[in-house]
């Protein structure tokens, strides 16, 4: 199963930021391993001399999945930031091929969303038709979801559709630089209740050793990709 794969996933550690990454190589594999048609953008960074590497695996509609697979932190699981985005994204794309995806680089401290920057100017350079980009982050357990306040068409839709749906203020993501260069796009992150109020604990283990796979529902994991995301995509 698909979701399990979050396991292995967890598993790799990035020795060394300068090159394509081990986690990259993994998302690579999978991509393979399912027979998913994927491209590799390469971008060069002058102010931090690297180069960035953005997987786009596009589909026939003109709705977009992304979610980023780089960690701030080499030495943890990155198990809900943001790996199970990632099987997430995979998954939707296994079950929708129509669907698009772009696996991104660069959103963690220091980059701070270079890797959305170039996925943007990717799809302006070569006039992708782009009616909605949906960012995937944390999305590894919990049966209720917000998305930012970020008003758009998609906000709408998503909680026009959803009954327990909320919105919140959020930190950086991906979908502000998506936004910034003129495209439609929200966050939407996945939590449980405690004493019926979202519990919000699971969110600030990013970036720890507290972000361990074994928080992680591969049940939640699947609901939320059969019982969220296509609907979003259908309804949206």
């Amino acid at each position: 199963m698909i979701y399990n794969e979050i396991y292995n996933f967890c598993k790799i550690r990035d020795i060394n930021k300068k090159n394509y990454s081990n986690r990259a190589k993994f998302v690579v594999s999978l991509l393979n391993k399912y027979n998913i048609q994927y491209k590799i953008i390469r971008t060069f960074n002058n102010n931090f001399n690297k180069y960035f590497y953005n997987i786009f695996c596009l589909g026939s509609s003109n709705k977009f999945l992304s979610a980023h697979y780089d960690v701030a932190n080499i030495n943890v699981d990155n198990a809900n930031d943001n790996s199970a985005s990632v099987i997430n994204a995979i998954a939707y794309k296994l079950k929708n091929p129509s669907i698009n995806l772009i696996i991104l680089d660069a959103e963690e401290p220091p980059f701070m969303g270079i890797g959305s920057k170039y996925a943007s100017l990717y799809l302006k350079k070569y006039n992708i038709p782009v009616k909605w980009i949906l960012n995937l982050e944390l999305t590894g357990s919990g049966e209720y979801f917000f998305i930012d306040k970020f008003e758009t068409n998609l906000a709408k839709g998503i909680m026009d559709n959803f009954e327990n749906a909320f919105s919140v203020n959020t930190p950086f993501n991906d979908s502000y630089l998506f936004r910034r260069y003129g495209f439609e796009s929200n966050v939407i992150t996945t939590v449980n209740l405690k004493d019926n109020e979202p519990n919000m604990e699971i969110l600030y283990y990013s970036h720890s050793a507290a972000d361990s796979v074994d928080k992680i529902s591969t049940t939640d994991m699947r609901n939320f990709v059969n019982n969220v995301i296509d609907k979003i995509v259908h309804v949206c």
